[in-house]
């Protein structure tokens, strides 16, 4: 019988694993054309925000969003922490 908590972390590994990659995409998608026109985006939507373009935006998704959620997903899985800690060990 599979453990319950496994499969919770299992789902939380799933669900991080897409919202990284969707805002991988889509930070780099702003970072390249910072006038949204990759996604489609407007610069009308910036005109009541502090932002002159969406690269600050895009920045900020790529990095908090995007590389915290790969984090999570690292941390989530048993098996990728313990491949993770031998890598390091292995440059140290």
């Amino acid at each position: 019988m599979r453990n319950k908590r496994t499969g919770f972390y299992n789902w939380i590994g799933t669900i991080l694993l897409l919202v990284g990659i969707s805002a991988v995409a889509t930070g780099i998608g702003l970072v390249f054309k910072p006038n949204g026109s990759t996604l489609g985006m407007s610069d009308e939507l910036l005109a009541e925000s502090p932002f002159q373009s969406f690269l600050i935006p895009g920045i900020l998704l790529f990095i908090i969003i995007g590389l915290a959620s790969f984090f999570g997903v690292i941390l989530s899985n048993p098996f990728l922490i313990f491949q993770t800690d031998r890598l390091v060990q292995n440059f140290l």
